[in-house]
């Protein structure tokens, strides 16, 4: 009987600190070799749409300004993400691929 309180706030307290939990994703670049175009996240949120173009949960495009860049999807459910980046140098909205699908664009 003594351990129904401790054990009753236990779980009332996981239930409250669990239902508002958002979270940041932060991702860092380094290397950035030209400044030229744009560089374009894809955020996944479901295995199935990795790495389909028009499938992505979240996408941004962000002027490069420098050899590095942080950028932080932030109030994410707690889930499995999955991300794809890309520096779209040519800026035509694509991942530029040669005859093997090897991409000719950094990412």
């Amino acid at each position: 009987m003594k351990y129904i309180f401790p054990i009753l706030f236990f779980f009332y307290s996981t239930f409250l600190f669990s239902q508002n939990s958002k979270f940041t994703l932060s991702i860092k670049l380094t290397n950035i070799q030209s400044q030229k175009g744009y560089i374009q996240f894809g955020l996944y949120n479901t295995s199935s749409k990795f790495p389909k173009v028009g499938q992505t949960y979240r996408m941004i495009r962000i002027k490069p300004d420098g050899n590095s860049l942080l950028y932080l999807f932030e109030d994410l459910e707690p889930a499995n993400y999955a991300v794809c980046v890309y520096h779209d140098e040519n800026n035509n909205n694509i991942c530029d691929k040669n005859f093997f699908g090897i991409p000719k664009e950094a990412y």
